[in-house]
C-alpha cells in the first residue's frame, strides 16, 4: 500500500459553520478536544468516507472505522497493499496491486476481481475508480477507463484520453484529456459528443454536473442540455470532492484557495494546501496534504 503521510487535518465545527453562512459573518473556527484523535491515523488524504455515524478511511495497515457514538475506531480491513477504497451502498470497495475487492460493511470480502494484465500494469496499482450497479470503471495509467461487470469479470475498453469522468443513469460521461468535449458512452459502447469546454464531471444526488475552468462555472447536465448553476468569476479552476455533501475547492491565480459546497458555505484554505494530491472532508474536518511529512491540527478563519 502506498502510504501517504503528509496530510493536514483542519477542524470544521457544523454548529458554527451553519451559524457563519447564516450570519455571513468572520468566524473562528476552533480545533476539536476529541477524546480519541482517530484523524491523526488517516494515511490517505483523498479516502475518507462519512456515513450516518461512522468514518471509513485508510490507516497504515488497512481500513479503519471510527463509530462516533462509541468514540473509538477499528481495523476492518487489513491489507498492506491496498491503494484506495470507495463506500458504496454499503458495500466497500478496495484496490490493491492487482484486484479490486467487494467486501461487507464490516470488512468480510465477498469477491476479488482480477485486473486483467491486458489493460493494467501491477507495478502501477490502481488509485481510481467508480461504481455503478453491478460494473466497475477503472482508471488505468494511461487515462483510459476500463469497464468491469462485477458479476461475470467481463471487461472492455471503454474510453481513452479522459482527464474527468463517471458513470450516471447506465452510461459513462468523460472531458476528454485534447479538447475538452464532454461524451456520453452507453453500454453498447456508442459514443456521443454532447459538449465542449468543460473540465470536470461529477454526479452528486442522483444528479449530473460539469464543471468549466478559466473562469469556474457549474453546471448540471439533464434532458440533454446543460444550465448552468453557479459561477465563480475570479477562480480558475476547481477540485471536488463527493461525500455526505458535494465539496469544491476552488483555486485563483494568486494561489489562494477555498472549500465551498452549494449551500453557501465559504472557508479560506490555508497557504500551504497542495491541490495536486487531493482533499476530503469528513467528521468536521478536511484532510489534504501539505507536502511535509508529519500530520498537524490547525484552526483557520472562514469567510
Amino acid at each position: 500500500m502506498r502510504i501517504i503521510k503528509k496530510i493536514v487535518l483542519l477542524f470544521l465545527a457544523v454548529t458554527y459553520v451553519l451559524a457563519c453562512t447564516s450570519c455571513g459573518k468572520k468566524c473562528e473556527i476552533q480545533p476539536s478536544m476529541d477524546s480519541h484523535k482517530w484523524y491523526g491515523e488517516v494515511e490517505n488524504s483523498r479516502c475518507v468516507y462519512e456515513s450516518e455515524t461512522q468514518i471509513y478511511y485508510i490507516s497504515q495497515n488497512g481500513i479503519n472505522r471510527f463509530d462516533n457514538r462509541a468514540g473509538k475506531s477499528e481495523e476492518i480491513v487489513r491489507n498492506d497493499e491496498l491503494e484506495t477504497f470507495i463506500l458504496h451502498e454499503n458495500q466497500l470497495y478496495y484496490s490493491t496491486k492487482d484486484s479490486i475487492i467487494i467486501s461487507d460493511i464490516n470488512g468480510k470480502e465477498i469477491k476479488r476481481i482480477k485486473l486483467p494484465e491486458e489493460y493494467f500494469d501491477v507495478n502501477c496499482p490502481v488509485n481510481r475508480f467508480a461504481v455503478d450497479k453491478n460494473f466497475l470503471y477503472v482508471f488505468n495509467t494511461g487515462k483510459s477507463v476500463v469497464r468491469i461487470n462485477a458479476e461475470n469479470g467481463n471487461t472492455e475498453m471503454l474510453a481513452e484520453d479522459v482527464a474527468s469522468g463517471c458513470p450516471y443513469n447506465g452510461a459513462f460521461f468523460y472531458i476528454d484529456c485534447t479538447e475538452q468535449l464532454l461524451h456520453k458512452t452507453s453500454t453498447d459502447g456508442a459514443i456521443t459528443e454532447i459538449a465542449d469546454s468543460f473540465d470536470g464531471v461529477f454526479t452528486y444526488e442522483n444528479r449530473l454536473f460539469i464543471t468549466s475552468k478559466f473562469p469556474v462555472a457549474f453546471y448540471e447536465y439533464k434532458d440533454g442540455k446543460t444550465e448552468k448553476i453557479t459561477d465563480f468569476n475570479n477562480a480558475i479552476y476547481a477540485e471536488f470532492y463527493q461525500g455526505n455533501e458535494c465539496w469544491f475547492v476552488l483555486n485563483y491565480a494568486d494561489k489562494n484557495s477555498k472549500l465551498v459546497n452549494l449551500n453557501g458555505f465559504v472557508m479560506k484554505m490555508p497557504d500551504d494546501y497542495n491541490s495536486v494530491t487531493g482533499f476530503s472532508v469528513a467528521g468536521g474536518y478536511v484532510f489534504y496534504n501539505n507536502g511535509e511529512y508529519k500530520i498537524l491540527e490547525s484552526s483557520f478563519n472562514g469567510e
